[in-house]
């Protein structure tokens, strides 16, 4: 990173800087500066004595951050850990689960397919079942037909016995 150059205000004065730092992180820590010497901020006090006390300040926040830190490392040490394991685990898992995922999403789509590949079966052979139910009822009419054919022939015969008599 390049180094950047800028000017901050702290307590209404402006202070050239550089660093290699971003602009906007160097201006929030000046204006947490800024508002640290507001706090301490008094007419009973030289401008140094402000500067020092916020910076006592600063420091004091620093070191009760720092040991909590050390306090929340020691506390959770084995979560700590284990952190590089559960990384690795979970990368795998992501990699196995996309390949699940899409093989879900094909299967979500065969099923689709053969949802509608069952509809138009289910729809075919209610038409098969009508057909069969008309071909029965024809059956039907053909038996009734032919067993009228039948008695008409024999009622045929009797009528031709009857007039060659």
């Amino acid at each position: 990173m390049s180094e950047i150059r800028l000017e901050v205000k702290i307590d209404g004065v402006k202070y050239p800087l550089v660093s290699k730092e971003s602009k906007e992180s160097i201006e929030k820590i000046a204006a947490y500066v800024d508002g640290k010497i507001k706090d301490v901020k008094s007419d009973k006090l030289t401008f140094d004595r402000q500067l020092i006390l916020a910076s006592l300040n600063i420091a004091d926040e620093y070191f009760k951050d720092k040991e909590s830190f050390k306090e929340y490392c020691e506390e959770n040490k084995e979560a700590i850990e284990a952190y590089p394991a559960v990384k690795n685990e979970l990368e795998t898992f992501k990699s196995e689960y996309g390949t699940y995922k899409e093989d879900l999403e094909d299967k979500k789509a065969e099923l689709k397919d053969l949802k509608i590949l069952l509809q138009e079966k289910d729809a075919e052979i209610l038409n098969l079942s009508k057909a069969e139910n008309d071909a029965n009822k024809l059956r039907e009419k053909i038996k009734a037909l032919q067993k009228q054919v039948m008695d008409l022939t024999k009622e045929n015969e009797i009528l031709k016995g009857k007039i060659d008599e």
